[in-house]
């Protein structure tokens, strides 16, 4: 009988404090950042304490090879990764125009730039995957997907170097 007490006591309070959490998180506020963007990935906070995002974008009508996941379907190239900059309410594309795949149908399963970081100096670098078989790239227009790429200059203009396969 004591056994059978102590669990349902155990239950009732797990019980209890999930439903407290569960009032604690219904009482959080939350602001929206960002909206409208395009498989979004990657985060930082940047020297100048603004939050960086990448977008992996939503490919395009270019060059196409198949989906790892779904053989069946096309992933194509388009320049429509981007780099955004978001500080005081304001979303600003700072570069544009990074190598993106994606379903022409929907811009599902999309890669591109997938993360960023900054060195010491507040150089930009920004990790544009793949998510394809490695030999598949040489299909692509651009050898930039699996590369990691140093942003040449934070102004919204399509410029960048890669130094790492």
């Amino acid at each position: 009988m004591f056994k059978k007490l102590t669990i349902a006591a155990a239950g009732t309070a797990l019980m209890a404090f999930g439903v407290s959490e569960a009032a604690q998180a219904a009482s959080f506020n939350v602001d929206v950042l960002a909206s409208d963007l395009n498989s979004p990935r990657g985060l930082t906070i940047g020297s100048d304490g603004a939050l960086y995002a990448t977008e992996a974008g939503k490919g395009g009508s270019g060059s196409c090879i198949p989906s790892p996941s779904r053989p069946e379907v096309d992933l194509c190239y388009g320049a429509t990764g981007r780099l955004l900059r978001i500080q005081d309410g304001v979303t600003e594309p700072i570069v544009t125009g990074l190598p993106s795949i994606a379903s022409p149908q929907d811009g599902t399963e999309a890669t591109g730039s997938h993360d960023i970081a900054f060195d010491a100096t507040g150089q930009a670098y920004v990790l544009v995957g793949l998510g394809s078989n490695p030999g598949n790239r040489d299909q692509l227009p651009t050898s930039d997907f699996a590369q990691l790429l140093k942003i040449n200059d934070l102004n919204g203009e399509p410029s960048w170097t890669a130094i790492a396969d």
